[in-house]
C-alpha cells in the first residue's frame, strides 16, 4: 500500500509538470545556456546549421565561464541522439532530474512513515522555486537532484556502525566520493554542500581512526575524478571566470555578519 501511494504521487507529479511545461520560445538566460549546450552556437546559429558541436566543443565554450560542464555534456549528448534542438525536449530532461532527486529523497527517508516520504515528495517538487527553475533551460534541478543523492550517501557513511572491515565498506565510500565528484562537476555552490558533509564526517568520534580512513578514500576517489577538469581550467584556461561565490559578494557577506552579530546582541541584551 505504501509502495502505491508513493509511486502514485511520482506519477502526479510527472504528468503535473509535463502539463506545465513552457511552451513558449526561449527567453535570454535560457539561450544563454543554448549556446553552451550546443558548443558555442547560438539558436539562430544552430538553426541554420542543423547540428551541435562536439564534447570538445563544449568544454571550449564552459570552460572560459563561471559553469560547470556536467549539465552541458549531458544536454548535448540528448540533443544529438534526438537530432533536435526543441526547447520542450531541453527543458523536459529537467522532469527526469527532478524525479532523480525524489528517489534520493525516497532513500534519504527509508526508514521513515509513508506519510514522511509523502511530505518529503511533495515540499520539494510542488515548491514555487523548484517549479520555476525546472520549467526553463538551466542546470539547477540537476544541482539539486546530485546534491540529494551527495548527501543522501554522506550520511549512509556517517551513520555506518563499527564501522565494518573495509572490504565490506568500500563500494559505500566508493559512490559517496562518485557523488561528491558529480556534484562538483554540476554547479559551483557544491562548495557549500560539500564543506558541509565534510564537516559532519569529521565530527564523528566512534572509532574515528578507522572512520577517518575510509573517509580519506572517499575523499581520494572524488579527487581523482575531478582532477581532469581542474588540469583542463589551470592549462586551457587559465583566466577562468571567477565562480560568482565570491565575486562582487564581500557587502553581501558583511551584511549577512553584521545582521548575525546584531541579532545575537538583541537577544542577549
Amino acid at each position: 500500500m505504501a509502495k502505491k501511494s508513493i509511486l502514485l504521487t511520482l506519477w502526479i507529479v510527472v504528468i503535473l509538470y509535463v502539463l506545465c511545461i513552457d511552451l513558449k520560445g526561449v527567453w535570454t538566460d535560457e539561450g544563454n545556456r543554448f549556446t553552451l549546450l550546443s558548443g558555442g552556437q547560438t539558436w539562430q546559429q544552430f538553426s541554420q546549421i542543423g547540428k551541435p558541436g562536439s564534447f570538445a566543443d563544449v568544454i571550449t565554450a564552459v570552460g572560459p565561464t563561471s559553469y560547470q560542464p556536467l549539465f552541458y555534456l549531458i544536454g548535448n549528448a540528448v540533443m544529438r541522439a534526438a537530432h533536435s534542438h526543441s526547447e520542450i525536449l531541453l527543458r523536459a530532461i529537467n522532469i527526469f532530474w527532478l524525479l532523480a532527486a525524489l528517489q534520493g529523497l525516497l532513500r534519504f527517508f527509508r526508514d521513515y512513515s509513508v506519510y514522511s516520504r509523502l511530505f518529503g515528495i511533495l515540499i520539494l517538487s510542488l515548491n514555487g522555486y523548484m517549479i520555476m527553475h525546472v520549467m526553463q533551460i538551466r542546470e539547477y534541478p540537476m544541482y539539486v537532484a546530485l546534491m540529494i543523492w551527495s548527501s543522501c550517501l554522506c550520511f549512509e557513511v556517517l551513520e555506518t556502525p563499527g564501522p565494518p572491515p573495509f572490504r565490506q565498506w568500500w563500494g559505500r565510500l566508493a559512490a559517496y566520493g562518485a557523488s561528491a565528484a558529480l556534484l562538483f562537476y554540476g554547479h559551483v555552490y557544491c562548495v557549500f554542500a560539500l564543506a558541509a558533509q565534510g564537516l559532519m564526517l569529521l565530527a564523528r568520534k566512534q572509532n574515528r581512526g578507522a572512520f577517518l580512513r575510509g573517509v580519506a578514500f572517499a575523499y581520494a576517489v572524488a579527487a581523482a575524478l575531478v582532477l581532469p577538469w581542474l588540469v583542463t581550467i589551470y592549462t586551457r584556461f587559465p583566466n577562468k571566470v571567477d565562480p560568482g561565490i565570491w565575486d562582487r559578494r564581500p557587502a553581501t557577506f558583511a551584511l549577512l555578519w553584521e545582521s548575525l552579530i546584531t541579532g545575537f546582541r538583541t537577544m542577549l541584551t
